[in-house]
């Protein structure tokens, strides 16, 4: 990916953050849930996630969030993970617990901090697989600061 391009992504996702709540993207604690460790991360404004996470070497990131595979929308992780400071530990899609018709399960990533220290995102959206990303994609971006 280009320097121009990856420049216009970065823009997008900080203007789709800012227009999360317009979009659909809840905050409430049922919908997403973030663990960094043992620990659950505050959700109280979408502004929460423009500000880096500070996070210690070696610790365990999961990710829970609503997705509905019925629909053909999932979540995927977008762009490349820098490996020096992130990796993934696992991905997973948990169906629903009822037996209703078009319920809604979630998807479960799971991330672990690596020995070196410095600054990293964490970049997922949602959306179909064969359309891409649409104007009005879901995304969740996570900035990491490992010290």
């Amino acid at each position: 990916m280009n320097l121009k391009k990856k420049g216009f992504l970065a823009s997008f996702l900080v203007v789709v953050l800012l227009l999360a709540p317009i979009l659909g993207f809840s905050s409430e604690p049922n919908d997403l849930k973030i663990a960094i460790g043992d620990e659950a991360v505050a959700l109280g404004s979408e502004a929460r996630f423009l500000q880096p996470i500070l996070v210690a070497p070696g610790t365990t990131i999961k990710i829970e969030l609503p997705a509905n595979a019925t629909t053909g929308y999932d979540w995927y992780y977008e762009g490349l993970l820098d490996l020096r400071y992130v990796k993934m530990v696992s991905e997973e899609y948990v169906e629903p617990t009822t037996d209703l018709v078009g319920a809604g399960g979630k998807h479960i990533f799971v991330f672990e901090t690596q020995k070196a220290l410095g600054l990293t995102t964490i970049n997922l959206a949602y959306y179909r697989i064969w359309e891409g990303i649409q104007p009005d994609t879901q995304l969740l971006t996570l900035h990491l600061l490992i010290q």
